[in-house]
Protein backbone atom coordinates (compact mmCIF):
# COMPACT_ATOMS: atom_id res chain seq x y z
CA UNK A 1 0.00 0.00 0.00
CA UNK A 2 2.53 2.33 1.08
CA UNK A 3 4.74 1.58 -2.16
CA UNK A 4 1.64 2.49 -4.20
CA UNK A 5 1.23 5.38 -2.47
CA UNK A 6 4.83 6.59 -3.30
CA UNK A 7 4.62 5.48 -6.81
CA UNK A 8 1.56 7.62 -7.28
CA UNK A 9 2.92 10.51 -5.50
CA UNK A 10 6.21 10.09 -8.40
CA UNK A 11 3.44 9.95 -11.26
CA UNK A 12 1.78 13.28 -9.78
CA UNK A 13 4.94 14.81 -9.44
CA UNK A 14 6.29 13.95 -12.79
CA UNK A 15 3.03 14.69 -14.33
CA UNK A 16 3.07 18.39 -12.65
CA UNK A 17 7.10 18.43 -14.21
CA UNK A 18 5.51 18.14 -17.13
CA UNK A 19 2.98 20.33 -17.27
CA UNK A 20 5.25 22.67 -15.69
CA UNK A 21 7.61 22.36 -18.66
CA UNK A 22 4.61 22.47 -21.31
CA UNK A 23 3.71 25.79 -19.66
CA UNK A 24 7.05 27.60 -19.82
CA UNK A 25 7.67 26.74 -23.54
CA UNK A 26 4.27 27.94 -24.19
CA UNK A 27 5.04 31.18 -22.83
CA UNK A 28 8.42 31.53 -23.82
CA UNK A 29 6.59 31.31 -27.54
CA UNK A 30 4.37 33.79 -26.65
CA UNK A 31 6.78 36.30 -25.58
CA UNK A 32 9.19 35.47 -28.64
CA UNK A 33 5.81 36.13 -30.39
CA UNK A 34 4.93 38.98 -28.60
CA UNK A 35 8.28 41.26 -28.92
CA UNK A 36 9.40 42.81 -25.30
CA UNK A 37 11.93 45.70 -26.01
CA UNK A 38 13.80 47.69 -23.76
CA UNK A 39 15.66 51.24 -23.90
CA UNK A 40 16.11 54.82 -22.96
CA UNK A 41 15.17 57.78 -24.44
CA UNK A 42 16.05 61.73 -24.44
CA UNK A 43 15.60 64.84 -25.69
CA UNK A 44 15.04 68.74 -25.08
CA UNK A 45 11.70 70.05 -24.78
CA UNK A 46 9.81 73.53 -25.43
CA UNK A 47 7.88 73.97 -21.89
CA UNK A 48 5.35 75.99 -20.72
CA UNK A 49 2.33 76.94 -18.09
CA UNK A 50 -0.98 77.75 -19.42
CA UNK A 51 -3.05 80.16 -17.37
CA UNK A 52 -2.60 83.55 -15.67
CA UNK A 53 -0.14 84.37 -12.87
CA UNK A 54 -1.60 87.98 -12.61
CA UNK A 55 -3.41 90.29 -15.44
CA UNK A 56 -0.49 91.81 -18.19
CA UNK A 57 2.09 89.05 -17.08
CA UNK A 58 2.21 86.18 -19.79
CA UNK A 59 3.93 83.26 -19.14
CA UNK A 60 6.70 82.15 -21.94
CA UNK A 61 8.46 79.13 -23.18
CA UNK A 62 11.47 77.67 -21.31
CA UNK A 63 14.21 75.02 -22.41
CA UNK A 64 13.75 71.63 -20.39
CA UNK A 65 15.09 68.10 -21.12
CA UNK A 66 13.59 64.64 -20.46
CA UNK A 67 15.63 61.71 -19.75
CA UNK A 68 13.64 57.89 -19.75
CA UNK A 69 13.67 54.49 -19.38
CA UNK A 70 10.99 52.44 -21.29
CA UNK A 71 10.13 49.04 -21.87
CA UNK A 72 7.48 48.20 -25.01
CA UNK A 73 5.34 44.74 -25.44
CA UNK A 74 3.86 43.99 -28.44
CA UNK A 75 0.71 42.30 -28.43
CA UNK A 76 0.45 42.04 -32.14
CA UNK A 77 2.21 44.01 -35.28
CA UNK A 78 0.32 47.20 -35.05
CA UNK A 79 -0.28 47.75 -31.02
CA UNK A 80 1.03 47.31 -28.18
CA UNK A 81 1.74 48.89 -24.74
CA UNK A 82 4.98 50.90 -23.69
CA UNK A 83 5.39 51.95 -19.85
CA UNK A 84 8.01 54.43 -19.04
CA UNK A 85 9.75 55.60 -16.28
CA UNK A 86 12.36 58.87 -16.35
CA UNK A 87 13.16 62.56 -15.10
CA UNK A 88 10.91 65.89 -16.92
CA UNK A 89 12.49 69.34 -16.40
CA UNK A 90 9.53 71.89 -17.17
CA UNK A 91 8.59 75.27 -15.95
CA UNK A 92 7.75 78.35 -17.62
CA UNK A 93 9.48 82.12 -18.13
CA UNK A 94 8.22 85.88 -17.90
CA UNK A 95 9.48 88.70 -19.27
CA UNK A 96 8.73 91.66 -17.11
CA UNK A 97 8.35 95.58 -18.03
CA UNK A 98 10.92 97.89 -16.05
CA UNK A 99 7.74 99.82 -14.28
CA UNK A 100 6.46 96.55 -13.47
CA UNK A 101 9.10 94.74 -10.60
CA UNK A 102 12.57 95.10 -10.48
CA UNK A 103 13.27 91.75 -12.23
CA UNK A 104 13.79 91.74 -15.31
CA UNK A 105 13.47 87.71 -16.07
CA UNK A 106 11.66 84.95 -13.56
CA UNK A 107 11.74 81.27 -14.59
CA UNK A 108 10.05 78.86 -13.07
CA UNK A 109 11.93 75.25 -12.75
CA UNK A 110 9.67 72.49 -12.01
CA UNK A 111 11.42 68.97 -12.06
CA UNK A 112 9.07 65.92 -11.86
CA UNK A 113 9.91 61.89 -12.27
CA UNK A 114 7.27 60.74 -14.66
CA UNK A 115 5.72 57.30 -15.74
CA UNK A 116 3.89 57.49 -19.33
CA UNK A 117 2.03 54.71 -19.52
CA UNK A 118 1.26 54.34 -23.54
CA UNK A 119 -0.66 52.49 -25.70
CA UNK A 120 1.18 51.93 -29.28
CA UNK A 121 0.14 51.90 -32.90
CA UNK A 122 2.72 50.74 -35.53
CA UNK A 123 1.21 53.21 -38.76
CA UNK A 124 4.06 51.45 -40.43
CA UNK A 125 7.09 48.99 -40.45
CA UNK A 126 9.11 52.15 -39.19
CA UNK A 127 6.12 54.58 -38.04
CA UNK A 128 4.74 54.19 -34.37
CA UNK A 129 2.00 56.41 -32.75
CA UNK A 130 1.81 56.82 -28.98
CA UNK A 131 -1.06 57.72 -26.92
CA UNK A 132 -1.98 57.82 -23.32
CA UNK A 133 -1.36 59.34 -19.79
CA UNK A 134 1.40 60.11 -17.39
CA UNK A 135 1.46 60.38 -13.95
CA UNK A 136 4.15 63.29 -12.71
CA UNK A 137 5.64 63.44 -9.14
CA UNK A 138 7.25 66.49 -7.96
CA UNK A 139 11.29 66.06 -7.16
CA UNK A 140 12.00 69.78 -6.78
CA UNK A 141 10.97 73.13 -7.77
CA UNK A 142 12.53 76.46 -7.84
CA UNK A 143 12.68 80.15 -9.12
CA UNK A 144 15.11 81.96 -10.77
CA UNK A 145 15.33 85.62 -11.16
CA UNK A 146 17.38 88.34 -12.57
CA UNK A 147 17.25 92.33 -12.45
CA UNK A 148 16.67 94.75 -15.42
CA UNK A 149 20.56 96.15 -14.09
CA UNK A 150 21.85 93.12 -14.10
CA UNK A 151 23.53 93.15 -10.21
CA UNK A 152 20.82 91.35 -8.63
CA UNK A 153 20.87 87.68 -9.41
CA UNK A 154 19.76 84.42 -7.90
CA UNK A 155 17.04 81.80 -7.06
CA UNK A 156 15.16 80.65 -4.43
CA UNK A 157 13.39 77.36 -3.49
CA UNK A 158 9.25 77.24 -3.43
CA UNK A 159 6.47 75.41 -1.92
CA UNK A 160 3.84 76.47 -4.60
CA UNK A 161 3.82 73.26 -6.52
CA UNK A 162 1.51 70.50 -5.84
CA UNK A 163 3.03 67.14 -5.37
CA UNK A 164 1.24 65.21 -8.71
CA UNK A 165 0.13 66.41 -11.39
CA UNK A 166 -1.85 63.95 -14.58
CA UNK A 167 -0.79 64.58 -18.29
CA UNK A 168 -2.72 63.25 -21.97
CA UNK A 169 0.65 62.46 -23.76
CA UNK A 170 0.89 61.67 -27.43
CA UNK A 171 3.94 61.60 -29.98
CA UNK A 172 5.35 59.80 -32.81
CA UNK A 173 8.56 58.36 -33.67
CA UNK A 174 10.14 57.39 -36.80
CA UNK A 175 12.83 54.90 -37.00
CA UNK A 176 16.67 55.35 -38.33
CA UNK A 177 18.82 53.72 -40.30
CA UNK A 178 21.65 53.58 -37.37
CA UNK A 179 23.20 51.40 -35.06
CA UNK A 180 21.47 47.93 -36.76
CA UNK A 181 17.63 50.15 -36.61
CA UNK A 182 18.25 50.17 -33.04
CA UNK A 183 17.62 53.86 -33.05
CA UNK A 184 14.51 55.88 -33.44
CA UNK A 185 13.42 60.20 -33.46
CA UNK A 186 10.78 61.29 -32.01
CA UNK A 187 8.29 63.87 -30.96
CA UNK A 188 6.66 64.07 -27.62
CA UNK A 189 3.42 66.19 -26.56
CA UNK A 190 2.31 66.63 -22.93
CA UNK A 191 -0.97 68.44 -21.80
CA UNK A 192 -1.53 68.44 -18.53
CA UNK A 193 -5.13 67.95 -16.95
CA UNK A 194 -4.76 69.44 -13.16
CA UNK A 195 -3.77 72.75 -11.64
CA UNK A 196 -0.47 71.81 -10.64
CA UNK A 197 -0.09 75.28 -8.20
CA UNK A 198 -1.52 74.85 -4.84
CA UNK A 199 -3.12 78.47 -4.88
CA UNK A 200 -6.70 78.86 -5.39
CA UNK A 201 -5.92 82.21 -6.87
CA UNK A 202 -4.41 80.66 -10.27
CA UNK A 203 -5.23 77.99 -12.55
CA UNK A 204 -1.78 76.67 -14.09
CA UNK A 205 -1.20 73.43 -16.13
CA UNK A 206 1.94 72.38 -17.73
CA UNK A 207 2.92 71.86 -21.47
CA UNK A 208 5.60 70.77 -23.36
CA UNK A 209 6.51 69.59 -26.68
CA UNK A 210 10.03 67.91 -27.06
CA UNK A 211 12.27 66.22 -29.60
CA UNK A 212 13.82 62.71 -28.65
CA UNK A 213 16.19 60.25 -29.41
CA UNK A 214 15.51 56.76 -28.60
CA UNK A 215 17.73 53.88 -28.48
CA UNK A 216 16.50 49.90 -28.19
CA UNK A 217 18.74 47.60 -26.46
Amino acid sequence: MITKIIFNKKIICLCMCILICILQNKMQAQLNKNKIDFGFRGGLSGTSLSGEIAEDIELETTIGFDIFLWSHYAFSERFGLQLELGYASKGASIELQDNVSIYQNITYNINYAEIPILTTFNISPKIRFLIGPSIAVLVDEEVEFTAFDGLVSGQSNTDDIKTFDFLGTTGIQIDLPFWNGKSSAGIRYNHGLTDITKSDDTDLKNRSLSINYIYRF
